[in-house]
Order: structure tokens, then C-alpha cells, then sequence
């Protein structure tokens, strides 16, 4: 990718050098002024096309962070209510729980976060029925993912 920039970044150049070939470089200061204004004009419309692009990009990373991080602290808010039940869970909740991780798939690019996160609201579907197969380890290594999540990691 890198040599393709270097192509990109050597074309206004190699223009100049194809159309002015014939002619021997000069001792003008003044015909060196045109070249540096030539140069500067090209390659700061190219640098300032190149840099607006990097920023969207890295706002757009930005955004997506931002989300998945309000993503996260909404299904650990959710998990806390969860394990403050001393009762079965409401089948309801929990499968809203559920819809949430499946409308917000596209936050996680990476597949084994987003199964992680499907057997998390699998593991809360089964407290609905029987709240004794609670698995105190458990709700701590799903607290702790969420946590990583919300840290990025």
C-alpha cells in the first residue's frame, strides 16, 4: 500500500519532468519560484484531499467507540438489575436483553465477542425458569467482559 502512495505522491512530478524534458534546468531563480508554486500548489490540494479523508476516518472510529462503549454500560446496567432478582428473571427482560445484543451486532467486528455475548443472554434465558442454576464465577467473568468491552480490549 505504501508504494502506491509513492506512485500517487511522484505523478504531479513526473508530469512536470514528461513536459518540460527537452528543456535545460535553469539557473533562474524566477523559473525556480514557478516550479516551488507548482509544487506546493499540487501536492497541498493532494495533502489537504489525504488528510480530510484520515479525519473522517478517525472520527468515524471515534463514533463507533463511543457507541460500543454506551453499548456496553447499557447491557452491564441491564446484567446488575439481573443479578439483584433473588427470583426467576422475566423471560420479557431477558429477551429484550437479547434483542439488544442482536440489533447491535454490527459494533462487534470481531465474531467470538458477539457469540460471547449471545451465551450470556442464553445463560440469563435459563435463570428465567430456575434461578438456584445461578453461577456466582460466572456473573463475574461476564461482568469482567463487559468491562473489556467498555475498555476497548
Amino acid at each position: 500500500m505504501k508504494y502506491l502512495y509513492c506512485i500517487i505522491a511522484s505523478i504531479p512530478l513526473i508530469t512536470y519532468i514528461l513536459n518540460f524534458a527537452n528543456y535545460k534546468i535553469s539557473d533562474d531563480p524566477e523559473k525556480w519560484a514557478f516550479f516551488g508554486d507548482y509544487i506546493g500548489g499540487v501536492y497541498s490540494v493532494v495533502l489537504t484531499c489525504i488528510l480530510t479523508y484520515l479525519m473522517y476516518q478517525l472520527n468515524k472510529k471515534d463514533e463507533q467507540i463511543k457507541e460500543k462503549k454506551i453499548f456496553a454500560k447499557s447491557l452491564l446496567h441491564t446484567i446488575n438489575e439481573f443479578n439483584k432478582s433473588s427470583s426467576n428473571l422475566d423471560v420479557d427482560k431477558v429477551d429484550s436483553f437479547r434483542n439488544q445484543i442482536i440489533d447491535n451486532e454490527f459494533l462487534f467486528r470481531n465474531e467470538s465477542d458477539f457469540s460471547r455475548l449471545i451465551n450470556i443472554a442464553d445463560y440469563y434465558l435459563t435463570l428465567c425458569s430456575d434461578i438456584n442454576q445461578r453461577n456466582p464465577e460466572k456473573d463475574i467473568q461476564i461482568k469482567s467482559f463487559l468491562k473489556d468491552i467498555y475498555n476497548g480490549k
